[in-house]
């Protein structure tokens, strides 16, 4: 009983280990393609800044 208890538990921590993991990987991919947005409709809506940058 205390060996399927221990193997679960370890299952479960590489689940939520992967699950982080997966998350972060996901926000930061999020943030880049959020900035990437934030900055062509920047440059369309002051093409000024775009121009000097």
């Amino acid at each position: 009983m205390s060996a399927l208890l221990q193997k679960d538990s370890v299952a479960l921590a590489r689940f939520v280990i992967r699950f982080t993991e997966f998350t972060i990987a996901m926000r930061d991919t999020l943030e880049i393609e959020i900035s990437a947005l934030i900055q062509r409709k920047s440059a369309k809506l002051f093409p000024w800044r775009a121009a000097a940058a």
